[in-house]
């Protein structure tokens, strides 16, 4: 996080790039982040470029991610709007 997130932000969306690693990486540190910061707000990770995406990624990040932080993993896809909507309901 930098920082300049709206200050009353109710919830966020932590979005990590399917087809880049270190994104991936990055997601509980920024999650452990908005936690610290805006403590009892929600949160939702969104693991974008599904549609790119390599076999079993998504379900390998998902199942490490939802264990970690007890927190909703969808799949999305900016291409395909795949898990768009949801991510912001």
């Amino acid at each position: 996080m930098t920082g300049n997130e709206p200050q009353g932000a109710a919830a966020a969306v932590i979005v990590g790039d399917l087809t880049r690693e270190e994104t991936l990486l990055s997601l509980s540190e920024t999650a452990a982040s908005f936690h610290a910061r805006r403590p009892g707000r929600g949160f939702v990770f969104a693991l974008n470029k599904a549609d790119l995406a390599a076999p079993g990624v998504y379900e390998t990040w998902a199942e490490r991610l939802s264990a970690a932080h007890d927190a909703p993993v969808l799949r999305t896809s900016a291409l395909t709007g795949e898990g768009v909507r949801e991510a912001f309901q």
